[in-house]
This record gives C-alpha cells, structure tokens and sequence, in this order.
C-alpha cells in the first residue's frame, strides 16, 4: 500500500504538473511565434503583420501563461503537496540542477515580458524580444520535459517494487494458507474420519459408539448431536424389538391354546364334554387373536398416517358393558364391579373406541389380583363422559406405567402366576386423542392405580 501510494502520486503529479505543463508550454511558444512572426519588418510585404489589437492579445495570453505556471506549474517554489514531494524527490536524485535551470529560464522568461512594455504599444522592442521570449519558453519546456521523464521513472520504478511486494506477499500468504490447511487438515481430518467411521459402523452393525469430543467448535457440536441421534434411534429400536418380542409372547398363547384344544378335539371327536369344552376354548382364543392381530394392524396404520376416523352418535353405556362381557371370559377369575350410567350417548367412532376400552379393560385386569375386583365406573358431567377403572394392589404405580403411552411401549410386572409383560397403551391414547379426550392414570393412595379415559358427550 506505501508504494502504491507513492506510484499513485507520482502518477498524479506527472499529469496535473508535467503534462499539463508541457500542452501549456506548447500553446505558450506557440503564442510568442506567431508574435514574432506579426512583428517581422517584411511582416507587410509577406502579409503577417497584424493590427496592434491582435498583438497586445498575444502579449496578454503570454502573462497570462506566465502568471498561471507560477501559481500552478512551478516545481522550484511550487507550494502544493504534490510540487513539495517532486521537490524532495529531485533533491534525492541529485538532480537540483533542473530546479536552477528552470528558475533561471523563468526569470528570464519575466525579463523578457517586462522589456516587452504594455499591452497597446507596439514598437521595435516588442520584435527584438520575442525571440528571448521564445527562447526562455523553450528552457522551460526542456525543464518539464526532463521532470516529466524522471517522473516516469519514478512511476516506473514504484511500480515493480509495488509488482515485487506484491508477489512476495502473494506468494507468503500462498505458503501460510497452505500451511495452515494442512495444519487444520491435521487437527480435524483425525475427527471427521471418526464421525464417518461411526456413522458406517451405526449404519452396518447397528452398533452405537460414543463419540468422546470435549471441543467446543462446530465439529463437537456435530458429534454430540450424532450421539444424541444415535442413542435415540438405538433406544427406540430396542423399545421396538421388545415390543415385538412381547406381541410375539401376547400371539403365541392364544395360537398355542387353539393348537392344544384343537389337537384335543382330534384325538377325542366322541367325547361331548370334552369337543364342548375344545370349542368353546378354540372359539376365545381366537377372538383373542383377532383382537391382538387388530391391535397391530391399527398401530401400522397410525405410523404410516392411514388412520381412518368415521365417527357417529352410538350407546356408549352399551359398549362399555358389551365389551366387560367380551373380557370376563379370558379373565376368568377376575371380578368386576360395575357403576355405569344407563342413556350416555356420544358422537365418535365405535369400532376405534370398542379397540381402546377393550386394550384398557386387557391391561387393567393383566395388572390387577384376582382377590380384589376392578372398580369400573361410568358417568356423565356437563360436557364430558368419564370412563373410570380402579385397580387395586397393583404393584406399579402410575408414573411407572406412563411408559405404557409411548411408542412400543411395555413393562413387566408381577403377579401370582409369576413374571408377566403388559403391552402398551400407546394405540389407545391416540384413538381417545382423535376423538378430542383425555385418557392418563393416576395413584389412588395405597397399593392402587385409577385410569381415566374422558370423551366429549
């Protein structure tokens, strides 16, 4: 930047002051030439002579020349900035000499102009100085010549140090960003390489490592949010495959119980009480079956967004009751007591709801004793209906089976018959969500559990 500065005002100068100087220097000696030549003693004969008008105007435009390089052009007491740095810059060249010499030729030049006497006068002495006044123009113009020609120079040699800086500095910062990239390529390759390794190795095994990055740049950031990513997609993969493991149990009992009773009615076809006994089994288990494989299908067609919805007014007194008496034979030693106002209407979607009371009614009676019944309530406010089980000594409390509303959720519990798992409501709340209700559980106090499923009415 210094020594494009200094090309720069050099380049200046030698326009505004040299060039400039020398077109007026020009235009100057052109003046005085025509003025000697109107003053030529056969000026007459060869027609040159002008009126003394048109010699006074040249005499003029010659002062005019001379007071405008003073105050304009002058190098040696020029007071500009520009006069000032070309003014040192000589003197550092050594080259003082064409400041005497251009002082000299503008002295002259004056003397000249003085002898040449007024504007309106024209006399033998305005033709013997004309030549002097020509002569001194020409100095002058030798003078910004030579200036014009060391300006160049100067131009000239500013500008390849400039092109060498520049080149330097190019070809430094070259070098340094080089170095640099490799530098960073040195300190974030090493970590990238392990993101990708880490994605490749989630992406082909399943299998989540944890990305230990204590940074805090954007790369951190990147790794602790593939932790994050990862971990969850791992976790809900395992939701998921212990959600199928538990369906898979929840089928097998009922195709086993089908393929017992079956097996018993073949190797008996005679006996009466034991077909009776075969059928009735068979017959249960299957509707069992129906239900769960229709649970799955609902829960596929919730995830893939073809969840259809056809709501009508319907009893739903009467589905609640319809669906205890459907329940009561898988639960054979489990008692219900029941609460439940006669005439409550609603506008909803009978199949879906009759779905969700009967997986609510499924995993209330899995959970609860055989010694105590299940509290089955239901009733009306002003602008609800409310569907209440109460499960009494169960051995889970409620915020323990919120994890039964999520995605493939389950837990496992235990009961007299040992170790079981109670497949998630998840399905059910959705279906009381499309109809704009409420289904949650809550303590009760003691060994007990309420679940709570409100429908508008």
């Amino acid at each position: 930047m210094k020594y494009l500065g200094e090309m720069s005002a050099a380049s200046q100068y030698m326009y505004r002051f040299e060039l400039l100087s020398i077109a007026d220097l020009g235009k100057a000696q052109e003046d005085a030439a025509t003025l000697q030549t109107l003053t030529r003693p056969d000026g007459s004969s060869l027609g040159y002579r002008g009126p003394p008008t048109m010699i006074a105007q040249f005499i003029r435009y010659l002062r005019e020349f001379d007071h405008r390089y003073r105050t304009q052009l002058e190098t040696f007491e020029g007071t500009s900035r520009e006069a000032t740095l070309f003014r040192a810059r000589l003197l550092q060249l050594g080259r003082s000499d064409l400041l005497e010499k251009e002082k000299r030729a503008l002295q002259h030049f004056e003397e000249s102009l003085l002898n040449l006497g007024d504007d309106d006068v024209t006399t033998e002495n305005i033709r013997t100085q004309a030549p002097k006044v020509r002569e001194a123009i020409s100095a002058l113009f030798d003078v910004n010549t030579e200036y014009a020609q060391i300006a160049h120079e100067l131009i000239e040699r500013h500008a390849q140090r400039s092109r060498f800086w520049l080149f330097t500095i190019g070809l430094t910062g070259t070098a340094l960003t080089l170095t640099l990239g490799l530098l960073v390529r040195q300190a974030i390759a090493p970590r990238i390489r392990r993101l990708v390794g880490k994605v490749h190795r989630f992406r082909d095994l399943g299998v989540n490592e944890k990305v230990i990055d204590t940074g805090e740049d954007e790369i951190a950031v990147l790794g602790n949010a593939l932790d994050t990513g990862f971990s969850a997609i791992a976790a809900r993969d395992r939701e998921r495959d212990q959600f199928l493991a538990v369906t898979a149990h929840e089928l097998k009992t009922p195709i086993t119980s089908i393929h017992g009773f079956a097996s018993v009615l073949a190797a008996h076809p005679e006996d009466r009480t034991v077909a009776d006994r075969a059928i009735e089994s068979i017959s249960r288990q299957s509707w069992r079956l129906i239900r769960l494989v229709e649970h799955l299908f609902l829960a596929m067609r919730l995830r893939t967004g073809e969840f259809k919805f056809q709501p009508n007014p319907f009893q739903y007194s009467a589905l609640v009751r319809r669906t205890i008496s459907e329940i009561k034979p898988f639960f054979p030693g489990q008692l219900f007591s029941c609460e439940i106002q006669a005439g409550v209407t609603i506008l909803g979607d009978e199949a879906l709801l009759e779905h969700a009371i009967w997986s609510l009614f499924t995993c209330a009676s899995a959970m609860s004793s055989s010694e105590t019944p299940l509290q089955v309530a239901l009733y009306t406010t002003q602008t609800r209906a409310r569907l209440t089980i109460d499960v009494a000594g169960a051995s889970l409390s409620a915020r323990d089976m919120e994890s039964l509303f999520v995605p493939f959720g389950s837990i496992e519990y235990e009961n007299r018959s040992g170790i079981r798992t109670a497949v998630g409501l998840y399905l059910c709340r959705q279906i009381v969500q499309v109809h704009n209700g409420r289904l949650g559980v809550r303590d009760t106090g003691g060994a007990g559990v309420q679940f709570l499923m409100e429908l508008p009415s």
